[in-house]
């Protein structure tokens, strides 16, 4: 499995290091390196990470023996705004909206990426792009995804000389003029737990492109959805929060049916008289004539209400599994459900009469 790093900064490219010798102390170092900063911290992270001559991150690898870090000016991803243009840095609310866009792209695009670690360091760049770095590794990470702060000791934290313990003693200055050797430091990384909502998630979310703001607001959706069913006659398909499911016509039918025995607060229903039939086909007529081949197919299987209870068991199961293709893990309120009564199953939709929208 390909391991990433994906660190937001500033101009303070030194987070870079620090969280590279974490990692490789925990035997935990990456196949490649990506940053995601403005156009000053560019220009920073080239200066002092990837000069040929002087950049600390070729002098760490060498340090520490590290050959295979794919890491180079490629991999710095610079913000840009909604015209496409570079921002130079994050200084009023339309660079912070085109960073969050920025951002939740970025994390989108690394997490759909099949065989890949994610590990999303927050420490670098301002507070409001750990912030959103986090938030997106929360909307779109997996299970092997990892977030963490990396921790220096003082007092190296924060010393902009500072990139990463040496194993040779090398003498920098405090500012208050005392002289560090950075052979004595530690460092170490912080992991944070997240919560991982992709497993909730439509794929309308996790796939499209969409800004940071709609991709919360659907996420919201999914995760907090208002209960409420509206039935479309005219494809004979059902809309569960706002997620349409398209139905065969016997299974919208059943559905219907269950639904208007909920709007008018009946009891669960164990279907075998000649009425319960006749409820059953009434929906069905709502979407298919009487002439029509399903609806005479339906009629002549259900000649006897004997039959309905099996027939209902059959297509209760496989309407149940259209809706968690669709809803996944939020579908729990909208299946049919059954309660176990002798001498046999009972079937009901557990929603209110104001969770529900016939016509």
């Amino acid at each position: 499995m390909k391991k990433i790093l994906l660190s937001v900064t500033g101009l303070t490219p030194q987070v870079v290091t620090e969280t590279l010798y974490a990692l490789y102390k925990k035997n935990e170092t990456p196949d490649c390196v990506f940053l995601i900063t403005t156009g000053r911290g560019k220009n920073r992270a080239m200066r002092d990470l990837l000069d040929e001559k002087d950049g600390r991150f070729h002098e760490f690898c060498e340090c520490y023996g590290l050959k295979n870090i794919c890491f180079s000016e490629e991999n710095i991803l610079v913000i840009t705004d909604k015209q496409g243009a570079l921002l130079d840095d994050i200084r009023t609310p339309e660079d912070n909206d085109a960073a969050a866009d920025f951002i939740m792209a970025k994390v989108r695009e690394f997490c759909a990426q099949p065989d890949t670690q994610l590990h999303v360091s927050l420490a670098g760049g301002r507070k409001s792009m750990g912030f959103l770095v986090g938030y997106a590794l929360s909307i779109f990470g997996r299970e092997q995804d990892k977030l963490s702060h990396v921790l220096a000791s003082e007092p190296f934290e924060n010393n902009r000389d500072f990139y990463y313990p040496t194993l040779d003693s090398r003498m920098i200055v405090a500012p208050n003029g005392t002289e560090l050797n950075t052979s004595e430091a530690s460092v170490g990384l912080a992991e944070i737990p997240f919560i991982r909502l992709r497993t909730g998630l439509t794929a309308d979310v996790l796939s499209d492109r969409l800004s940071f703001g709609e991709t919360v607001e659907l996420a919201q959706r999914d995760v907090a959805p208002e209960l409420h069913v509206k039935f479309a006659y005219s494809d004979h398909s059902v809309f569960c929060s706002g997620q349409k499911i398209e139905l065969a016509p016997v299974k919208f039918a059943l559905y219907l049916w269950l639904a208007r025995r909920a709007c008018k607060g009946l009891p669960p229903i164990r279907p075998s008289t000649k009425q319960d039939v006749l409820d059953y086909l009434s929906c069905l007529k709502s979407i298919k004539d009487e002439n029509d081949g399903d609806y005479r197919r339906v009629h002549s299987t259900l000649k006897s209400p004997e039959y309905l209870l099996a027939f209902v068991q059959e297509h209760r199961s496989r309407l149940n599994n259209s809706i968690k293709e669709v809803l996944g893990i939020r579908a729990a309120p909208y299946v049919i459900k059954s309660t176990r009564r002798k001498p046999g199953s009972e079937y009901f939709l557990d929603l209110l009469p104001s969770q529900i929208e016939l016509d």
